[in-house]
C-alpha cells in the first residue's frame, strides 16, 4: 500500500489498526478455505443471547440486554421481531417442525412462523419456578435438554411433561448441544472450571459421568459440526476455538476487540458458521456442515413422545442414527441408538 507524503501519523494509526483488527482464522484446509472471508452481517448490537439462521438464509438475533431480537432476511434490511420485544431471549435453536425455540427466565418457549410467542414448559416437575435458562439442544425424537445457570442445572423436557433437572451441581452451565449416536451431551462451563464437559444420556434421561475434554477463556456458544468438532465461542479469548471429538484444538476464529457469545450453522445448505459477540454479529463459509439439520426431510415422519408414553407423528425428519426395522403393514418401530425407548412410528 502507497502512502502519500503528509499523510497524519493519526491517520495511519487508525488505518493499522483498522488492518488488524479484522478477523482471521487458522482453521485446517479441511474445516474453511485458507482465504475464506469472515462477514459482519450486522452491527450496533448491545450484547448477544443467540444467532439461528433458518434453510433460506435468515438470520434471528437475540440482543438479550436489550430485551430484543433482530431478523436479517436475506438480501433485506434488518428488522425488530416485534414478540420479542420485553423478552429475555437466549439460546435460539430451529426444530423439525420449523419452530424457532428459545430461552426465557422461568420459561422454554418458542417462535411459530408468524413470529408469535408459545410457550412449551413455565416450571419444574416440582413446581418450582425454572430461573435463568441459557440454551437447548433439541434431540431427534423432539425432546429436549437445556442449561440453567441459577441452579447450575440442566433440565430435560419432554412434551406432556414438566422439565425434570438431569444433573446438578454444575458450575454456571451455558451452551450445551447433544450427539445422540454416541449416546452425549456435551456442555459449556461459564465459570470455574471454564470447560467444555460431556455427560453420558442415561436410560432416565438424567446425565452421568461428567468429563471435562478442554478448557477455554470464559467459554460461552456451543456448536458441533457434521464430523463431530466443537465450536466454542469465547468472552475472554475473542475467538471460536474449534476442538475435535477428543478435545484436540485444532484452530480458532478470533475477533479483536470482540467477546464472543454464541454459535451455530445455518443457511441454505447448512454450511454457514454464524456466530455473535457483545457489539456485532458474523458469518463464514464453511466446508462442512453442522450436526443437525432440522430443514432437510427425510423418509419416514418424527418421533414425538406423549404424555401417555406412546408416539404421534408429524412431519419432520429421521436422524440417520436412528435405526428401525419395518414391521406389517406402513407401521415401523425404532429404537434410539442407546436403546432408550422403541415407539411405533407411521411411515410414508
Amino acid at each position: 500500500m502507497s502512502i502519500l507524503p503528509g499523510t497524519s501519523f493519526a491517520i495511519l494509526s487508525f488505518l493499522a489498526a483498522t488492518l488488524s483488527a479484522q478477523p482471521t482464522h487458522n482453521l485446517p484446509s479441511t474445516l474453511a478455505a485458507p482465504n475464506t472471508a469472515i462477514l459482519t452481517i450486522l452491527t450496533g448490537l448491545n450484547g448477544s443471547g443467540g444467532i439461528a439462521a433458518d434453510e433460506k438464509g435468515m438470520v434471528t438475533i437475540a440482543e438479550t440486554p436489550a430485551s430484543r431480537a433482530w431478523r436479517l432476511p436475506v438480501g433485506g434490511a434488518k428488522q425488530l421481531l416485534p414478540a420479542a420485544n420485553g423478552l429475555t431471549t437466549r439460546g435460539l435453536v430451529y426444530d423439525g417442525e420449523g419452530r424457532l425455540l428459545f430461552c426465557q427466565d422461568d420459561k422454554l418457549s418458542y417462535f411459530d412462523a408468524a413470529g408469535t410467542v408459545h410457550d412449551l414448559a413455565v416450571k419444574r416437575s416440582d413446581g418450582g419456578k425454572l430461573g435463568h435458562n441459557n440454551d437447548l439442544v433439541v434431540l431427534d425424537d423432539g425432546s429436549i435438554y437445556f442449561s440453567n445457570g441459577d441452579g447450575n442445572t440442566i433440565y430435560y423436557w419432554h412434551s406432556g411433561a414438566d422439565p425434570i433437572v438431569a444433573a446438578s451441581g454444575l458450575n454456571y452451565p451455558d451452551g450445551i448441544e447433544a450427539r445422540e449416536s454416541a449416546g452425549k451431551v456435551y456442555v459449556t462451563l461459564y465459570s470455574q472450571p471454564y470447560a467444555l464437559a460431556s455427560f453420558d444420556i442415561q436410560a432416565d434421561h438424567t446425565l452421568g459421568n461428567k468429563q471435562i475434554l478442554a478448557t477455554l477463556g470464559i467459554p460461552d456458544g456451543l456448536v458441533l459440526d457434521s464430523q463431530g468438532n466443537f465450536y466454542v465461542t469465547s468472552l475472554a479469548e475473542g475467538c471460536v476455538a474449534v476442538f475435535s471429538p477428543a478435545g484436540k484444538e485444532l484452530g480458532r476464529i478470533s475477533v479483536p476487540g470482540e467477546n464472543l457469545h454464541n454459535a451455530s450453522f445455518g443457511g441454505p445448505h447448512n454450511d454457514t458458521l454464524y456466530f455473535t459477540g457483545e457489539h456485532a454479529a458474523f458469518k463464514m463459509a464453511m466446508k462442512v456442515t453442522g450436526q443437525r439439520d432440522p430443514f432437510r426431510v427425510a423418509t419416514g415422519l418424527r418421533l414425538v413422545r406423549t404424555s401417555q408414553g406412546t408416539a404421534r407423528s408429524f412431519p419432520g425428519y429421521l436422524s440417520n442414527q436412528v435405526i428401525g426395522f419395518p414391521i406389517k403393514g406402513d407401521v415401523g418401530v425404532f429404537r434410539d441408538p442407546i436403546g432408550r425407548f422403541m415407539l411405533p412410528l407411521r411411515t410414508r
